[in-house]
């Protein structure tokens, strides 16, 4: 796998998906207790945009080794960079559901999968 692997074209495509369904009038979610706190349609597939692109930081051709080694911390402190810059813009309850838990479980499942083979 090379840096830009399929996790990352999913993850753009998601991305992507997000900001349409943005442009088309953002609709809350049917479900009442969910909509009441403001989540809407576009948040399912930009969970699942983080979610790829931490699977993708597991997959990069330098962290797909059989034991864990300091490179890793170079894809952690990406997705860590990533979830701290968007505390500071959004509010904590939004970024941690949807950035930081799907970044790092995605990351650590890839790089689960990859140990375990």
């Amino acid at each position: 796998m090379t840096l830009l692997n399929k996790w990352l074209y999913l993850s753009a495509f998601c991305g992507a998906v997000t900001g349409i369904i943005v442009l088309l009038g953002n609709p809350l979610l049917p479900i009442y207790s969910l909509a009441q706190h403001g989540w809407a349609w576009h948040h399912i597939p930009e969970v699942l945009s983080f979610l790829f692109f931490g699977m993708g930081l597991g997959a990069v051709k330098g962290a797909i080794l059989k034991e864990i080694n300091w490179k890793e911390t170079i894809y952690l402190i990406i997705l860590t960079t990533i979830s701290l810059a968007l505390l500071v813009v959004y509010a904590l309850n939004i970024v941690i559901p949807i950035v930081t838990i799907p970044s790092f479980m995605g990351y650590l499942t890839e790089r689960w999968l990859t140990l375990r083979k």
